[in-house]
């Protein structure tokens, strides 16, 4: 079982499903014994769904070309 520590370095993963089947059932384990953690991811679970909610607005191409030309340079 996954400690603490390296469940909340795979929050992120976690929550956007980006870490291996084994790896997600580890981190569920784990938020079934540890309210902190569970507490912690459920947090930012709400905290992902209000922003999604406030920030549900069309982005314009010149900012979506912008980010794109960022993401290519790395």
């Amino acid at each position: 079982m996954k400690s603490c520590e390296q469940v909340l370095q795979d929050i992120w993963a976690y929550l956007d499903r980006e870490i291996c089947a084994s790896d997600i059932e580890n981190i569920q384990k784990h938020l079934d014994l540890c309210r902190s953690c569970f507490s912690r991811v459920e947090f930012e679970q709400l905290l992902r769904q209000a922003m999604k909610k406030k920030t549900n607005h069309c982005c314009p191409e010149k900012v979506k070309d912008r980010i794109k030309n960022i993401l290519d340079q790395y």
